[in-house]
Formats: structure tokens, sequence, C-alpha cells
């Protein structure tokens, strides 16, 4: 990672920010990607000349500003090119979660009611098939079905040409800091998803606050991994990466990340909890984390930051990186935050918090514990929801729904969700979060979920580490990780899962967090057997 400031924005908009990084490194390496069995690599011009080409197939097919344009795609370089396209045209961004079943993608196309959706195949297709999207097509990528088009076979038909230059220009008259970059339809744990409104100006405020934070430039190489349909990805993977010039390599799957960081020896890398817990599991599996360098190795050798988001870190992971000398900061945000409203730095990277605010942003604590947040980054409001609008943003504060405290120094430490509180027939009210945060840092536990809400006692569901395992033993451990706590906030009885929560099985979100709700209703018969029992655990 570079040591100098992020280049200085040469506009106001995202869009205008990559065209001015086209202009001033043309043949630089942008984008390395993984087609037809190899791996490429594009430079800044050549990216630029895409997104002219898949802008004048959105004009051809009569997208104009302020259009609404919906992707559903896995993470590939089609994705990225589509994002700046829809920008430069003055569209908005809709992407949807390619994970998401039939029946939830259809509801969030029915409410955002897109005009162009564009899939990456058959499959996805099939989620936007029987939605009234205003009479447009639906466009893929890949197409299986004989003589049907896809979204590159519309070359032939476009006419007059489009040049890089005219098509800057058409974005500059037509796009500003105040105009629509996306709507975004939060993953949540509970509830119905809500379709987050973000500006230009909110995401440019962010991507040049997180690059204060943590400045990055061109000799900087990142592999970026995480779920593009999630605003983490966006802003902290490929926004950052259009101002500060770095040069980017899709992942072809989070499966293959290990691999990949051993070919291409990034320099900084984005993640999730779970994947440097990974880190350190595998490298404890092998008797090498006192090892000096293992750590370096296994994340390619060049590693000089790595930044974690979406969910807490277990201390001793934490503890290890640092003690390995891999730097490893942790932030916290939200979509409707644009996303980032805190981060530690590599100067300042505290044990236990998220760091201080970033620049612009101001956080307080309010009287029940909710952290409120304002600044530029604050979303313009939920899609054709006003009354959720006012609710969560009362005076310009976002109402972020989590539980933290601020130390006299500003770094903000998350201790809970507020909606997720458990209230146990005592009265006690509970963070599971923290909970469960305490208890995946024991090395034998992968996931758990605390349950208690409107209960005598707490239970837990526990995935292990390893199989077979002891549950005498295991329960000792569930005991020293909470020792120091209250009473009721102790484990009375745990359940072992075999199958770990997954994305895949709709138990976790694409950025780690538990799905609350479809895991208590996928496992609520095991749990009424925790609760029946004639008296409360010891």
């Amino acid at each position: 990672m570079t040591n100098h400031s992020p280049s200085p924005f040469f506009s106001n908009t995202l869009i205008g920010i990559f065209f001015a990084q086209a202009a001033s490194n043309p043949t630089g390496s942008c984008l390395t990607f993984f087609e037809a069995g190899q791996w490429r690599t594009l430079s800044w011009q050549e990216v630029e000349e895409r997104v002219v080409i898949f802008a004048k197939r959105l004009l051809h097919l009569g997208i104009h500003p302020e259009d609404r344009v919906a992707q559903i795609s896995e993470n590939r370089y089609e994705w990225m090119i589509l994002d700046l396209a829809i920008q430069a045209v003055g569209a908005v961004h809709i992407p949807i979660n390619p994970q998401l079943t039939r029946e939830q993608a259809q509801s969030q196309l029915a409410h955002c009611q897109p005009d162009l959706v564009v899939v990456s195949d058959e499959t996805q297709r099939s989620k936007a098939q029987s939605v009234d999207i205003n009479g447009k097509k639906v466009w893929a990528y890949d197409t299986t079905l004989s003589g049907d088009p896809t979204f590159a076979d519309l070359d032939q038909a476009i006419t007059p040409e489009l040049k890089a230059l005219s098509l800057r220009r058409h974005s500059e008259a037509n796009v500003d800091q105040d105009s629509l970059l996306s709507i975004l339809y939060t993953s949540g744990t509970t509830g119905k998803p809500k379709g987050v409104m973000l500006s230009q100006k909110n995401i440019v405020s962010n991507v040049q606050a997180k690059l204060s934070a943590l400045p990055l430039g061109p000799d900087d190489i990142r592999l970026c991994w995480l779920p593009m349909s999630h605003i983490f990805s966006r802003v902290a993977d490929q926004y950052t990466a259009y101002a500060a010039g770095c040069h980017s390599i899709l992942s072809r799957e989070p499966g293959r990340v290990f691999e990949e960081l051993a070919h291409f020896r990034p320099s900084y890398l984005n993640g999730v909890p779970y994947f440097f817990e990974k880190c350190y599991r595998k490298l404890k599996a092998k008797d090498r984390l006192d090892e000096p360098g293992a750590l370096l190795e296994l994340l390619g050798g060049r590693m000089q930051l790595c930044n974690c988001g979406g969910a807490p870190l277990a201390d001793p992971v934490f503890d290890y990186f640092q003690s390995a000398g891999v730097e490893l900061v942790t932030g916290y945000g939200l979509t409707e935050a644009s996303p980032v409203v805190a981060t530690n730095r590599p100067a300042a990277n505290r044990r236990g918090s998220v760091g201080q605010a970033i620049d612009g942003v101001t956080i307080r604590i309010a009287s029940d514990g909710e952290i409120l947040v304002q600044g530029p980054g604050v979303m313009v409001g939920y899609w054709r929801d006003k009354d959720q609008t006012d609710r969560d943003v009362q005076d310009g504060w976002l109402h972020t729904g989590d539980l933290g405290t601020i130390d006299p120094e500003g770094y903000l430490t998350i201790i809970g969700r507020k909606k997720e509180m458990l209230i146990t027939t005592g009265g006690h009210n509970i963070s599971p979060l923290a909970l469960e945060t305490k208890l995946v840092s024991d090395p034998w536990i992968d996931q758990c979920i605390v349950v208690g809400d409107r209960r005598d006692y707490l239970t837990a569901l526990i995935v292990p580490a390893m199989w077979p395992i002891d549950p005498k033993r295991l329960e000792a451990r569930v005991n020293r990780c909470l020792s120091g706590l209250s009473r009721y906030e102790q484990i009375g009885r745990f359940l072992l899962i075999r199958e770990p929560f997954s994305v895949e099985r709709g138990l976790l979100t694409p950025k780690g967090s538990l799905c609350r709700t479809p895991i208590l209703n996928r496992y609520s018969s095991e749990i009424d057997q925790l609760y029946d029992q004639a008296e409360e655990p010891e």
C-alpha cells in the first residue's frame, strides 16, 4: 500500500472520476479478470472503450437519464462495465442479489419498476419473468436459448457511432452530484428489504473519506471477491480503485481466493470476519500459527493492509494478524450511510473497536444507546417509502438501529442491534451479537446464534470448527468465553449443528451476517427441544 494521499478528485461524480482516471493513465493496468479459460488484463482506456460500447447499447434500448436499470448477475467484469455505463448515460443502477430466490428477486423488481433488466444467464433471467417492467425486454449476457439475442448482440444495430469524448460530454450534461446513482435493497437479517437511494454526492464523499483514512495509489494491486451487489464491495473495492488508480483483480469465485492471492500477490484486500477467521484456522490446522511469515505467505507475500467489515471481528483473530505483522483494520458502516461511517487506521488501530468517524461524518449515541450518524453519505431516502425514511432519518440524523459506545478519543464500539435485543422472561435486555462475538472467538466454534427472546434462559445453536467434538469439553469452553458476564447472559443449553449457516441455504447474508429469522424458523423444533426440560439448567 502506497503512503501518499489519494489523487485529487477532478469531478464530483463517480463517473467523472473514472473518466478523469482513464484520461490521465490510459495505458495503465485497470482490471484483470478470467475469461475463456485465461486471465485478461484491460488498461484504463480499454475499460473506457467497453463502457462506451455498453452505454451505446443502453441508449439504443431507449434508456434516458433517471431511468432505472436493474442487474441480476454474479460477479463478472461485465457487471462493472454496465455499472459505469448506466452512470454515464445518467440512469440509475439497481443491483439485485443473484442469490435471492425467484420470489425475492421478483418482489424487488416489482417494487422498483425498472425500465430495463440485464441478467447474467438463463437462471437469472427466470427470476425476472412475469414481472411488469414497463414493457421493456430482459437482456442476458449469456443465453442457451436458440435465437435469443444477448446484450452483446446489440453491437450490430447501434448507430450513430458514440465516442468516449461524446459520452463524457453526455455525462457532464446529465449527471451532477445530486443525481441518483443507485438504489440498493438492503439484505437485512430480519424484516422486509428496503430500497436505499444513494446519490453521486453520497458515494463520492464516502470514497474520498475512505481514501483519506486508508490511502491507496496506482502501485496498489487489490483482489476483489466480495459480492458486487453489496455496497461494501462497490465502494471499498470498485469505486476507491477508480479514484486511486489501483489495478483490480476480479476473483473467479470466493472458493479460489487463496489460490488467487498466491498468484497475483496483492497489496490490499477487503474481506469479512469469516474470511480472516478462516486464515487463522487454516494456519492453525497446519500448526503454522507461530511460524514467522506464514500468514503473509498465505496472503500472497506482499499484503500491506487488510480491511474488515460487515460483522464483528473476534479479538484473537485481530491479535494474531497484528502479532504476525499483517495490518488488519476494522470499520463500520451500513448501506444507508454509503456505507462507511467509521474505520480504524494503520496508525490508530484499536482492538475491539470499529475505529473513529471518517472525514465529514459525525457520530453520537442516543439516550437508549443507538448510534446516530450525520454527514454527506446519509442516504437520499428509501425508494417509494417516505414514512420509513422519516422514521430512520430525523433532522438529518440517520438512526442506524445499531447500539454502541464512543470513548473519549472517538473510538466507536458496536455492542449489538437495537431491534435484535433479546428480552428474557426475567426482564433482562441482552444483545445476542455481543455474546456471539465472544463465542466465535474460541477456535472450537465456527458459527453460533444465541436464542432466548421471551424465554427463561439463553440457548445457542453452535456450528463447531471440527468433528467429532466432545460436548462436555465444548461446554467448558463456552462457559469460559462468557465468564465474567452476568448469570442471565450465560448459555443454559446448546445444540451442535453439522451444516454451516451459509448464503446458499439462506441463513447468511452476503456480507456474513446471520439471517436470524430464517435460522430461527429453520431450527424452531430443535430450539423448542432445548427448552423442553423440566427445570432451567444450573
